[in-house]
């Protein structure tokens, strides 16, 4: 059987979270400083303290640990400072920061475009509650590339749980070894995929991840060629 679905994370791989993660944590100091002159590092060390204090709470495995409205809520909690309505106006302005400043891979949508004119599935599978993640792909402009999209908030689990997986392949209505799982985490994405039956497929990644570099995606630029698209040593003609 051939190949018939993408599918790709979407935070790290589809476009830069850590410079829009770092501008909104930016913005989050900018906001304590004016708001209460709470120092900058204050603010970043209130902002580490809420980020383990709520996966102590709620765990690591599940789409609510992303939440920044509940990290927010703790964090003034935590300072002693008044949640309403500065718990919410963190959260938007977080968000509003770094999906502001998030924009597509190179490349990305080129070999969205030739995945299916191929014929090809396509679609997203991540850890992240659902609301943020729909905002993402409508900045991005994803949504006319999106057949299929699966978030940790709606399985109850995170990848590399298994069930992340399931659930691309069975609303794409395809088996498992059809699928094709592209991502920037060789714990979460890649182990995660072949572990579920799928092909993971490393985006990037890490220097010190066990994955050749010619079995990985460096660029989605290089993907599309005159033999046909390739991902990493797959090859679809």
């Amino acid at each position: 059987m051939g190949y018939k679905a993408v599918f790709f994370d979407l935070d790290g791989t589809v476009y830069d979270y850590n410079y829009g993660d770092r501008k909104g944590k930016e913005a989050i100091a900018s906001y304590m400083e004016k708001t209460f002159g709470l120092p900058r590092e204050e603010a970043r060390a209130a902002m580490r303290w809420a980020f383990l204090e709520s996966r102590e709470r709620i765990g690591y495995d599940c789409g609510s640990s992303h939440n920044r409205l509940i990290r927010y809520q703790m964090m003034l909690e935590h300072l002693s400072l008044p949640v309403h309505p500065h718990a919410m106006a963190l959260a938007s302005l977080y968000w509003e920061t770094l999906i502001g400043l998030s924009a597509p891979e190179p490349g990305l949508i080129p070999l969205l475009k030739a995945l299916r004119a191929r014929g090809l599935v396509t679609g997203f599978g991540t850890n992240m509650t659902a609301m943020i993640q729909f905002k993402k792909l409508d900045h991005l402009g994803l949504w006319p590339y999106t057949d299929v999209l699966v978030t940790s908030e709606e399985v109850g689990t995170e990848k590399p749980d298994r069930r992340v997986f399931d659930w691309c392949a069975r609303k794409a209505s395809l088996p498992n070894e059809a699928c094709i799982f592209i991502g920037d985490t060789w714990a979460h994405d890649v182990i995660g995929a072949d572990g579920a039956g799928m092909k993971g497929i490393l985006y990037k990644g890490k220097e010190t991840d066990p994955v050749p570099m010619e079995e990985r995606i460096l660029s989605f630029e290089d993907c599309l060629t005159e033999e046909g698209i390739r991902l990493g040593r797959v090859l679809l003609p």
